[in-house]
């Protein structure tokens, strides 16, 4: 993330998150493209994805619980990955003393959004509660955490679908027909009919998963 002059749009703009879709849903609705030149682009842009921020990602201080998670996920993409985790916690930090401060409620964000760096602590492994779901704890704390970033989302097809690829490639979930019916439980409630295949591959999503990944490798290893 490099470093540059921050101004009052920086502010208006900084309390918010994005959602991944599919790039020919941005052209589907469009009236002014042929139907020929919008199969044109869906055939040309199959399985691409682009991030879209809209109204439904602004956060506030309603709903700043149930998305300050999240919210913290996409903000650490933007520094270099090289970077530690309390590395980046540090500059984002100074960045935030250098936004301007656009009224009472923006400063009670940033109050919050200060205090949630400061509390943060490395994930802790959790005692796999679902031994017939997950292979092992890890497994299990990597689903939690995740899970608790994605309930609230809406593309619950293309998170849980990447979640389990992503997973089944360390050995640490089960099969899919298992997963999916796990995601159903009362616990969960997350409805999808399968896991969607073209999830397999690196997306956006694979950056968030790498570092809740390597946060619980560290808490793994100073445990030992």
């Amino acid at each position: 993330m490099k470093q540059k002059e921050v101004n009052r749009w920086d502010s208006i703009f900084f309390f918010n998150t994005y959602v991944e879709v599919d790039y020919y849903d941005l052209y589907k609705d469009k009236k002014f493209y042929s139907e020929e030149e919008k199969k044109r682009i869906k055939i040309e842009n199959e399985g691409k994805k682009i991030n879209v921020y809209n109204n439904e990602g602004i956060i506030n201080i309603e709903n700043w619980e149930n998305k300050k998670d999240i919210f913290f996920s996409q903000r650490m993409e933007k520094y270099n990955q090289f970077l530690t985790e309390k590395e980046k916690i540090n500059l984002e930090l100074d960045y935030l003393d250098k936004l301007p401060i656009l009224n009472d409620l923006f400063k009670v964000l940033i109050s919050r959004y200060k205090e949630y760096l400061k509390n943060k602590e490395p994930q802790q492994t959790l005692k796999n509660e679902y031994p017939k779901i997950f292979k092992n704890d890890i497994g299990f704390t990597i689903f939690t955490e995740m899970y608790s970033l994605y309930k609230n989302e809406e593309n619950h097809l293309a998170n849980f679908s990447f979640l389990f690829h992503a997973m089944e490639k360390e050995y640490l979930v089960c099969s899919q027909i298992d997963f999916v019916k796990f995601l159903s439980t009362e616990n969960h409630n997350i409805h999808i009919d399968k896991i969607d295949s073209r999830q397999s591959g690196k997306s956006k999503k694979t950056l968030l998963y790498n570092s809740i990944r390597e946060k619980i490798n560290k808490s793994t290893k100073k445990a030992q």
